[in-house]
């Protein structure tokens, strides 16, 4: 990953870890031995012993003690302006996401893609590791890159009641007044939890609800390079 611009006299967050080496280890570095965790020579290669440094310093400042020095941690150490990743999203074009999806018809990424971008920038999920966990989760789920539609279970439909009664108050859902059966019953989503952030970013004709239970989604974390 590319080092960003300087802003306000300090530099802009890049991620180092063991193995990576120039002027930024040695910031690095010669940081962590002003604020008592000592990396050993001041050389510009980040070894072992520059690991551990920061992994001290991480655990003396509540930090995820992972030895790798992301956003958060640079920022902690007054190296970064900010603390998060940058946005790849406006890499994201139709072109680089047909790639992806070699036997996808392209007019179904260029007709979808959009909700797609939209829900991950409205949860400020712009950083790489997300953008690709995102497209990953579709392409294994719906790898035509359109919406699927939703079959009706015990999750989403009560006993005796109209299809998909149980989404009627999911205020989580985006939903904030009970929906009629015929509008909810027309529904269907991209069944996936990373990219169930679009739901509610296109017409709701197309895009309503995951349609896996939601206590069986797996748990999205911010990656581990964030820290």
């Amino acid at each position: 990953m590319a080092q960003a611009r300087v802003t306000g006299g300090r530099r802009a967050a890049r991620i180092l870890k063991e193995g990576s080496s120039g002027a930024a280890v040695v910031r690095l570095q010669t940081k962590l031995k002003k604020v008592g965790f000592n990396p050993g020579r001041i050389d510009g290669d980040f070894g072992p012993a520059t690991r551990a440094a920061l992994i001290g310093f991480q655990k003396s400042a509540g930090l995820l003690a992972d030895g790798i020095a992301g956003p958060r941690t640079l920022k902690a150490l007054g190296l970064a302006a900010k603390d998060s990743l940058p946005s790849v999203i406006p890499g994201v074009t139709v072109t680089v996401v047909s790639k992806m999806f070699p036997q996808t018809q392209v007019d179904n990424i260029r007709t979808n893609l959009p909700f797609v971008l939209k829900g991950l920038v409205e949860r400020a999920l712009g950083d790489k590791p997300m953008v690709l966990m995102a497209l990953a989760t579709i392409r294994a789920e719906s790898e035509s890159f359109q919406p699927i539609g939703e079959w009706l279970s015990k999750y989403n439909t009560s006993p005796g009641g109209h299809p998909f009664d149980l989404y009627d108050f999911r205020s989580d859902l985006g939903i904030r007044a009970r929906a009629t059966a015929p509008s909810i019953a027309a529904g269907a989503t991209f069944n996936s939890p990373a990219v169930s952030t679009i739901r509610n970013t296109a017409p709701r004709s197309a895009w309503v609800a995951n349609s896996r239970p939601r206590r069986n989604w797996p748990t999205i974390r911010p990656s581990p390079a964030n820290s």
